[in-house]
């Protein structure tokens, strides 16, 4: 887990895809976080153990919860 603050603090858009790669971030959304960056917006990620819920209800798995997190504090785009 991390959290990645945006700016101008690497050198090219590889060294930041390469740092968002390092974070678990991969493909295409790594392309979209690093534009997201390069706009002013910042990037936070969460580990989790990737369970999904079985049947209906809500999500209580730890990536349904850090989901709910991000939206409740006005996440735009999550991942």
């Amino acid at each position: 887990a991390g959290i990645l603050v945006g700016g101008g603090f690497l050198d090219n858009d590889t060294d930041m895809e390469d740092a968002l790669h390092a974070l678990g971030i991969e493909g295409s959304d790594a392309e979209k976080c690093r534009d997201a960056i390069a706009e002013g917006a910042i990037v936070v990620t969460a580990e989790t153990d990737g369970d999904k819920p079985s049947g209906g209800g809500p999500d209580l798995s730890r990536g349904g919860i850090a989901e709910a997190v991000f939206r409740r504090s006005g996440a735009e785009t999550i991942l």
